[in-house]
């Protein structure tokens, strides 16, 4: 129904050939879990009296438009998903080198609001054909473009699972926008492999431990309500991963590209 706000004090003063523009805020009980919200403007210019000439006293006649107000969308918080990236395929790797792309994970936030991370779950995938000794101190870091947001690590008594510190201090550099995705890179230094150590030809993926929500597990909290938001991809994602060897063979080409006149028995091409 209607309702009618009455100005503290002397009430609210615009001053001539001016205009103001006001705000109406409310808190939002705990209780609400979600609906739709209106707040408009009735037309009741006929029968209104509240303003008055400053100087002059005289009621003023006001030209008042109607509106319904525009609704806004009450929720209890956020959600994000999380799906693999397609840009990392299969490949291989080799042993001892560092910096390696292990896998690249897509996190979408909802349109309700920003989400910023704060913690991912990880498994190895495969784990028969790798474990966390493939990895240099058994941990992977986690990067948002050039910038690192957080470390995983490996081992303990369960080894092959992995919980990210708290994604860096700095909010935004782990922030998901409303509606829009954000690809959390997944790399690590990979160990030698020789006559006693490594394990020749390893398969290493990482998986996004899905079922593992909560404050131990995957979260974010929402930009603007503030709550714990739990991952809403509740089953494991899978990447392609990588195979580890050795050595891996490199090809390049060591033509000089020619001199304009050849020996016989010259190389064409090497």
């Amino acid at each position: 129904g209607d309702n009618t706000f009455t100005f503290n004090g002397g009430g609210l003063i615009v001053t001539k050939g001016t205009m103001k523009t006001l705000s109406m805020k409310c808190n939002i009980s705990a209780g609400v879990t979600s609906g739709d919200v209106k707040w408009g403007l009735t037309n009741n210019a006929p029968t209104y009296t509240g303003a008055t000439g400053v100087a002059s006293g005289a009621t003023v006649t006001e030209t008042m438009t109607a509106a319904a107000g525009q609704a806004m969308t009450v929720s209890t918080g956020g959600s994000y998903t999380v799906t693999s990236d397609a840009t990392v395929l299969y490949g291989a790797a080799q042993a001892g080198t560092t910096g390696v792309t292990l896998a690249k994970l897509r996190f979408t936030a909802g349109a309700t609001e920003a989400v910023n991370l704060k913690q991912i779950a990880f498994q190895l995938g495969n784990t028969a054909s790798n474990s966390p000794a493939d990895l240099i101190g058994e941990r992977v870091t986690l990067w948002n473009g050039v910038t690192q947001v957080g470390t995983a690590q490996f081992g303990g008594s369960n080894a092959d699972n992995a919980t990210s510190t708290l994604l860096s201090g700095v909010t935004s550099l782990a922030t998901i926008p409303f509606g829009e995705s954000v690809v959390i890179t997944v790399k690590g230094d990979l160990t030698a492999q020789n006559v006693n150590e490594g394990t020749p030809g390893a398969f290493l993926a990482i998986t996004y431990d899905g079922d593992n929500n909560g404050v131990n597990g995957n979260y974010g909290t929402g930009a603007d309500s503030q709550t714990t938001i739990s991952g809403g991809t509740t089953s494991d994602v899978t990447t392609n991963g990588v195979r580890i060897f050795r050595t891996v063979p490199t090809i390049a080409v060591t033509s000089n590209g020619g001199t304009g006149s050849l020996q016989a028995g010259a190389d064409l091409y090497k």
